[in-house]
């Protein structure tokens, strides 16, 4: 008789089997998985000679581990995370929290009345916007830069933005270049209305749009990790308004849009070069005045 068996059998039917099968090499097999449920047992064809069943048991060991898995329901975002981040944010927009200030959790937490843990990922989120700094082994801090920060910061936009730009030509779907082009329409309407913090704000999605359209997440990742700080430190920054100045900055993105939008790779990264040498100029006036910024200053 062949000593395979590759079907469920039942209590009833294994012995049976054991009877049929006394004296040969399997029986021991069998029989050292009395452990095993009583009600069936299989053994795997494959694996006849180890005698290994993968009956009940171990099916119900998969099923353990699948359940295990899937107990779990989708969670919605922490809101919880949102909240704490959208008051630090609005601490550190409105003043309370000055730029290079340093941010201590434990204080956080008690003054929020919250976690630790919730504090921390509140943190992992503004640190990903730019709006905190996290020095490796001395803390947390608001976001800060000298002018000479803002110009490595424009050296590494004037090589790899520039590029994206190209890339965004390159790669621009319909829907994409019609929502860049809502979001400028919201950039210039913001400039009009006096409102630069909202001008800001789509500033920002703008730029973070145009480096999602290549595809590229390494060349995201890398302006997102030099770049951002930057918006927020300006975001930050802000003190006064000067409508001209917002308007010239939202109309400085229109020949960019424009050259993406025709899928015009060289154009998009020469009109950038030359734009944002514009935005370093600001950049530097306002350090040299030490007025703050006023407006973008890209």
């Amino acid at each position: 008789m062949t000593a395979t068996v590759g079907a469920l059998v039942s209590f009833q039917e294994g012995s049976r089997l054991l009877k049929e099968l006394a004296g040969t090499e399997l029986k021991k097999s069998v029989l050292d998985h009395r452990q095993l449920p009583r009600a069936c047992c299989i053994i795997d064809p494959s694996r006849a000679e180890t005698g290994v069943p993968v009956g009940p048991l171990n099916r119900a060991r998969k099923r353990s581990s699948y359940t295990e898995l899937y107990m779990f329901q989708k969670l919605k975002p922490n809101t919880l995370r949102g909240r704490i981040a959208e008051q630090i944010r609005d601490a550190i927009l409105g003043g309370a929290l000055k730029e290079g200030e340093r941010l201590v959790e434990r204080k956080l937490a008690s003054a929020l009345g919250t976690s630790l843990t919730a504090v921390r990922e509140a943190l992992i989120e503004l640190e990903s916007e730019g709006f905190i700094l996290k020095k490796t082994n001395f803390g947390t801090y608001v976001t800060k830069m000298s002018f000479e920060d803002v110009q490595k910061v424009f050296r590494l936009r004037r090589v790899l933005e520039s590029f994206a730009m190209g890339e965004a030509a390159r790669h621009r779907t319909a829907e994409q270049v019609e929502e860049l082009e809502k979001i400028y329409l919201e950039m210039v309407e913001a400039a009009r209305a006096k409102d630069s913090r909202a001008f800001n704000k789509a500033d920002m999605r703008w730029h973070l749009m145009v480096w999602q359209m290549p595809g590229n997440e390494y060349l995201q990742a890398a302006l997102r990790r030099g770049v951002l700080p930057y918006f927020a430190f300006i975001a930050i920054r802000i003190t006064t308004v000067d409508p001209l100045r917002l308007l010239r900055d939202a109309y400085g993105h229109l020949p960019l849009l424009e050259a993406i939008k025709r899928g015009d790779p060289e154009k998009a990264e020469e009109v950038f070069k030359s734009t944002i040498d514009d935005w370093l100029a600001i950049a530097q006036s306002e350090f040299c005045t030490g007025s703050g910024a006023d407006s973008s200053g890209e």
